[in-house]
């Protein structure tokens, strides 16, 4: 008989988390496409997607959609190259070339187990869920070779996923951070932590099952532990969305760039051409404007563009950026208010949202947008 499905308050958590992060990865993926972003968006997606897998196990719901069931089991071989490529990507501005795709092998290999089992039709996968089969082949030795690969997975997963958990760490830590801007500081640390806690609840599940016996509450800690993760990259992903498009160089304070061979006119130079671009091409108005792009612009690479905003215009590069931003929506609001609303401002000035725009206007002029509209509106 097949079981009733039955809701809690923990599943109905977990669904809401896993709905966010579909969200966040959509909307990610429209509004920007440099390669640590895309590298964490699918990782978001993924988490997304076996929260689904685990709510629909737990609830039962996998017998009305047996399609579902299991449908992230080879997710776990990409969670640690996912984490430890947006690292590299992020902190070092490395692409990923065909190379990297050896990453992904083991989740190759592990779908390609799965296939005899995703090919079923669903009346024959409810059987098997019934009867607790993981495989189902006319062949005895074929059936037991499956079955101990099956049994074998668990403690490669583990180690695969902690293996990438460390490297992936141990490049965060190798990095000179000195210089870094607190937010994407604060960024690293959390994306750090937050993934080693759901490593180490993968990897304590599997130890808990073979030393005691299945428990909910081993699943809880573990889809705990993604959704933290979702809702961290939610938080930043609105409050400091630039923290999350990588390179590095874009999130350093004003410091020394010893050995990069620009001389002093060069910078001077380059210190113009940088505020032609904003004050008279109006740059700035490019809601997704990266790094790249203005060394690009200026026919420079990354590293001399953000050396010069560092130490020559003595800031960083968002809020280069947002400071021309800023003094746009001041005009906007001053002159446009009877034709837009606050989200029109804050997409006409460059920003991607009403909460970003909030945020850097109030750090930079003190007051909110509402309160600075009034302000002048008062003062005629």
């Amino acid at each position: 008989m097949v079981p009733e499905i039955s809701l809690d308050s923990w599943s109905i958590f977990f669904m809401l988390a896993s709905a966010q992060g579909i969200f966040l990865s959509v909307v990610f993926f429209i509004k920007r496409n440099s390669q640590p972003e895309i590298l964490l968006n699918i990782l978001v997606l993924l988490f997304s997607i076996t929260l689904i897998d685990y709510v629909a196990f737990w609830t039962n719901f996998r017998f009305e959609f047996p399609h579902v069931n299991r449908i992230s089991s080879a997710f776990p071989f990409l969670f640690g190259p996912l984490f430890y490529l947006y690292i590299r990507s992020f902190i070092n501005s490395r692409d990923l070339d065909r190379k990297g795709l050896i990453h992904a092998l083991p989740f190759v290999f592990h779908l390609i187990i799965l296939v005899p089992y995703y090919v079923l039709d669903g009346s024959t996968k409810i059987e098997m869920l019934l009867n607790r089969q993981i495989f189902l082949f006319d062949n005895e030795f074929v059936q037991t070779v499956f079955l101990n690969i099956a049994n074998v997975l668990p403690i490669v997963m583990t180690l695969h996923l902690g293996i990438y958990t460390i490297l992936g760490f141990k490049l965060i830590s190798e990095k000179d951070l000195s210089n870094v801007k607190e937010s994407a500081g604060r960024w690293l640390t959390i994306l750090r932590y937050s993934f080693i806690g759901f490593t180490v609840s993968f990897a304590s599940y599997y130890i808990m099952v073979y030393i005691f016996s299945y428990n909910l509450a081993y699943d809880y800690a573990i889809s705990v532990a993604m959704s933290v993760f979702i809702y961290a990259i939610g938080y930043f992903g609105f409050i400091s969305p630039e923290v999350l498009e990588g390179d590095i160089e874009s999130h350093t304070e004003r410091g020394k760039y010893s050995n990069s061979g620009l001389t002093h006119s060069t910078a001077e130079k380059l210190k113009e051409q940088l505020i032609k671009l904003m004050e008279n091409d109006k740059l700035f108005l490019k809601s997704n404007l990266k790094l790249k792009d203005l060394a690009n612009a200026v026919g420079e690479s990354k590293h001399h563009v953000s050396q010069v905003i560092n130490d020559e215009l003595e800031t960083t590069f968002s809020a280069f950026v947002n400071e021309y931003r800023i003094k746009e929506s001041q005009a906007l609001l001053l002159n446009k208010t009877d034709e837009l609303n606050m989200y029109g401002i804050a997409k006409e000035s460059g920003f991607n949202n009403k909460t970003t725009f909030s945020l850097a206007f109030k750090r930079h002029t003190g007051l909110t947008p509402s309160l600075y509209q009034k302000k002048f509106q008062d003062s005629k």
